[in-house]
C-alpha cells in the first residue's frame, strides 16, 4: 500500500502558569505534528524534539502507526476537483507570540479573579497560553 504523506503542522507555543503562594512557571517549546494515510488507514504522530533525532523518529513511527491504525472508510484525501481553489485574506493571524511578562500579568489577574469569588478561599492555579502554528507541504 502506498504511503500517502500528509501537510505536516509546526507549533511553537508559550505557556504560563500563576498559583497563589507557589509563583510562576513558564513552558516554552516547539511541536511538529505529521498526519499520514496509508490506504485507508490514518495517523498522527507528533515530536517535541525538533533539533535531534526526534525528526528522523517521527518519521519511522509515522509508518508503523499508520500501517497499525485500523481502516476508516472515511479516511483519505478529497477529490482534487472539491477543492478550494482561491481563498479570501481574512486577517486571521498574529504572528506575535504574547510576552512571558503579559503571560504572567494575565495568569495572575485571572487567578485574582477567581480568588475574589465570595466563598473561594484555594486555587489550583491560572495559566495564560500563546500559540502560533503553521503548515507546511
Amino acid at each position: 500500500m502506498r504511503l500517502t504523506p500528509l501537510p505536516c503542522a509546526a507549533c511553537r507555543c508559550r505557556s504560563t502558569c500563576a498559583t497563589a503562594g507557589r509563583g510562576i512557571t513558564t513552558r516554552r517549546g516547539d511541536d511538529v505534528g505529521l498526519r499520514v494515510l496509508v490506504g485507508r488507514k490514518q495517523a498522527v504522530v507528533s515530536t517535541n524534539d525538533v533539533n535531534g533525532e526526534g525528526l528522523d523518529t517521527l518519521g519511522r513511527a509515522r509508518r508503523r502507526h499508520a500501517r497499525a491504525a485500523p481502516e476508516d472508510r472515511f479516511a483519505g484525501l478529497a477529490d482534487p476537483s472539491l477543492l478550494a481553489r482561491q481563498f479570501p485574506e481574512l486577517d486571521l493571524l498574529d504572528p506575535d507570540l504574547a510576552s512571558v511578562e503579559v503571560l504572567e500579568k494575565r495568569a495572575r489577574e485571572a487567578e485574582e479573579a477567581a480568588l475574589a469569588v465570595t466563598g473561594v478561599t484555594k486555587s489550583g492555579g491560572a495559566s495564560a497560553s500563546s500559540a502560533s502554528a503553521a503548515w507546511c507541504s
